[in-house]
């Protein structure tokens, strides 16, 4: 009853069921296929002031479905957050001349400081841990950010909790809209959806799934402020 259109309540239980029975009939039929993903035309409506964040940045994927989506003048500034030092080379060769386009090569969590690496055998799927031996800088986004954001984009393997608990002024205070990936790990699903709905309850919540056929992955939880 929490999810605010029934395309997002037949997506909910094609997860549930998926994880009960292995159940895959469903996938393909709610499944997204005219938008790119985090961007739901019909849910998230941006304008030239828009102020963009986009955690996981990877090699500037998502920016370049943003612009592809919404234009290249539908906003005033983005910020990326990327802690793979290969995927931050090809950012800078992509965006270093757009002084709208803020490159930080570091990871996001729920404070400032030194986490590690995860060495998990990918190069495609990498998190911050809390014990390793590569470091790297961490910040929090209420720290990091003094204007006002106005969406929020999160896709950073698992850390997504934390670097909520590192937003909570600017998720309470800016209402942003918000793309989320929950699909993580199986308590994602309800706890960041809980958490969120604790630090602003003014959202309305949509599930969108844009993964594969066979799996049920990449499912994003919307946030869209009331």
């Amino acid at each position: 009853e929490a999810l605010a259109d029934f395309r997002s309540k037949d997506v909910l239980v094609m997860i549930l069921e998926n994880w009960l029975s292995f159940c895959y009939e469903k996938i393909d039929k709610v499944k997204e296929h005219n938008f790119k993903p985090y961007f739901d035309l019909d849910l998230i409506k941006v304008d030239e002031k828009e102020v963009f964040v986009d955690l996981g940045a990877w090699q500037g994927d998502t920016i370049d479905d943003y612009i592809t989506s919404y234009g290249e003048n539908n906003f005033k500034k983005i910020y990326t957050y990327e802690i793979l030092e290969e995927n931050v080379k090809v950012l800078k060769e992509k965006f270093s001349d757009n002084e709208k386009i803020v490159i930080r090569p570091v990871g996001v969590s729920d404070k400032k400081g030194m986490m590690y690496l995860s060495d998990n055998g990918t190069s495609d799927a990498q998190s911050l841990v809390k014990e390793g031996k590569k470091l790297v800088d961490a910040v929090a986004l209420d720290e990091d950010i003094t204007e006002k954001i106005t969406f929020l984009k999160m896709d950073i393997e698992g850390g997504e909790r934390d670097a909520i608990l590192g937003a909570k002024v600017h998720i309470k205070e800016d209402k942003p809209k918000l793309a989320i990936s929950i699909y993580h790990s199986n308590e994602d699903l309800f706890r960041l959806f809980y958490l969120i709905k604790d630090i602003q309850p003014e959202y309305k919540f949509y599930l969108r799934y844009y993964g594969l056929s066979y799996f049920p992955t990449d499912y994003i939880l919307v946030g869209v402020p009331k």
